[in-house]
């Protein structure tokens, strides 16, 4: 069952994992609890950042959540703007939220708590 619930918030990131195990162990919380706690954590970091950047980033930011919450990924292509995707992509990977696999120009959340913090920000918007 615990299992269950860190797979379900956490999928494979072992930092996640690490910091939930952690609290767990010194039994501060029920483990639901806190990665629920951990999720609205990273929701906050998500909505914080996607504030942070200019009117014409937060469009393109949406765009490839709405991507990577639809498909797992989003996956560059030749015809979008490059600058301002890697520049994008730069952010995002320096704050954790994305990872991106140059070798297959793929573009993926970071974690499972950050895919359902994207598809929690993109309700909302």
């Amino acid at each position: 069952d615990e299992v269950g619930i860190m797979w379900d918030y956490f999928g494979g990131s072992p930092w996640h994992l690490w910091q939930v195990l952690v609290q767990f162990k010194r039994g501060d919380d029920e483990l639901k609890n806190l990665c629920k706690e951990m999720l609205k954590t990273m929701e906050g970091q998500v909505f914080e950042f996607r504030n942070y950047l200019d009117p014409k980033m937060t469009v393109l930011f949406d765009q490839v959540n709405s991507k990577i919450v639809a498909q797992n990924f989003y996956l560059r292509n030749e015809q979008e703007d490059k600058m301002s995707l890697n520049e994008l992509v730069g952010k995002c990977v320096e704050r954790d939220i994305w990872f991106y696999c140059a070798k297959n120009r793929r573009i993926t959340p970071n974690s499972r708590v950050v895919q359902k913090s994207m598809e929690k920000l993109l309700k909302n918007t």
